[in-house]
């Protein structure tokens, strides 16, 4: 359950972060999206992908909790 508060919470700060850039562009401020875009949009983004690349290393298990089966 931890991990499920964790990722929402990291995709509530995205979609927050991505309805600030929708704002600046539609305002005519595309400047301001841009460096926006590089420093802190970027930013939120890497710190959603790294949890979720945590979250799947040491896990072996499949989308429905079974083992990796491979080719058959």
């Amino acid at each position: 359950m931890k991990y499920y508060n964790q990722v929402m919470g990291s995709l509530e700060r995205l979609d927050v972060g991505l309805n600030k850039l929708h704002q600046l562009v539609k305002n005519g401020r595309q400047t301001e999206a841009i460096q926006y875009m590089r420093e802190d949009l970027k930013e939120l983004f890497e710190d959603h992908q790294s949890m979720i690349k945590v979250a799947g290393t040491g896990n072996n298990l499949g989308a429905r909790g079974t083992s990796q089966t491979g080719t058959f």
